[in-house]
């Protein structure tokens, strides 16, 4: 009886097989709009703005890495917090003739630079007791007009994983993002 591995094994030995004599590299801008909102909080959602440049690597023809560097807009109403995002994300690409679908999926690591917060105690300031790094994931989708370089329009979700609070009270509070970019790989 043949083992499922032997039957994955050349499925995955050819989405890995290099798609020219080296690996193609592209340089990418790209920004857009965020809907975000932190999980277990009574607040309403906030509108904000991503942007931010990123790397592609593909080793493969069908996959890609590619980490970002993007100045995001999180938080909720009242909680506006602006951070750095260094997402590193696995690109599995679908090349059609004249655009390609992709998905992307990946870890994050965001370094918050900015906290603004209505004080519920006069003189406390209620941003001390936010965590500076969020840890979580990333999954989305998107399209690519042209080859490796082109126009693509993409749509993600990124979940915390970490709480946000670092008071110890009782809730877990984690950021909830919806993107949707726009973006230039070169």
């Amino acid at each position: 009886m043949t083992s499922p591995f032997r039957l994955a094994a050349p499925l995955v030995a050819a989405l890995l097989i290099p798609a020219g004599a080296e690996a193609q590299l592209a340089f990418g801008v790209k920004a857009g709009l965020t809907y975000a909102d932190i999980s277990e909080l009574e607040v309403d959602s906030r509108t904000g703005y991503a942007a931010g440049v990123a790397l592609r690597f593909a080793p493969a023809s069908v996959l890609t890495i590619q980490p970002e560097v993007m100045y995001v807009a999180k938080g909720a109403e009242d909680i506006e917090l602006e951070n750095i995002d260094v997402p590193v994300l696995l690109k599995f690409d679908l090349p059609l003739l004249v655009v390609n679908l992709y998905a992307v999926a990946g870890p994050y690591a965001s370094f918050n630079v900015s906290c603004d917060m209505p004080e519920v105690i006069p003189g406390v300031d209620p941003c001390d007791d936010l965590e500076d790094t969020d840890f979580g994931g990333i999954l989305g989708a998107g399209v690519r007009l042209g080859g490796i370089r082109g126009l693509n329009l993409e749509a993600r979700y990124q979940f915390g994983v970490t709480s946000l609070d670092s008071s110890g009270a009782t809730v877990d509070p984690k950021n909830k993002t919806w993107f949707l970019l726009a973006g230039f790989d070169f």
